[in-house]
């Protein structure tokens, strides 16, 4: 059900270079998807340990959109139900 991965660097995220807050946030709605409900018992201690990082590398350095991207995209780069997107794709033009 669930695979454990390392959060994918932000080359992996698009193609594009992410410069402003904007950039961000397209590229996050670009990259949405369902999320898992709940995390398995083994991997939530990684999960969760990966995840304590990334505000900690925005807050020291809260100017680099890399980052930011990093961790608004955790929850669909890491705990993404494969192979489904999210209902709003399908419905707006």
């Amino acid at each position: 059900m669930f695979e454990h991965s390392a959060a994918p660097d932000v080359a992996q995220l698009g193609s594009g270079s992410v410069e402003t807050a904007n950039d961000v946030v397209d590229r996050t709605v670009q990259i949405r998807c369902r999320v898992l409900r709940r995390i398995a018992k083994a991997p939530r201690k990684p999960t969760a340990n990966k995840l304590a990082e990334l505000p900690i590398s925005v807050t020291s350095d809260p100017d680099n959109c890399d980052k930011w991207l990093l961790l608004l995209s955790f929850p669909f780069t890491c705990l993404g139900v494969r192979g489904q997107r999210a209902c709003w794709q399908t419905t707006q033009g």
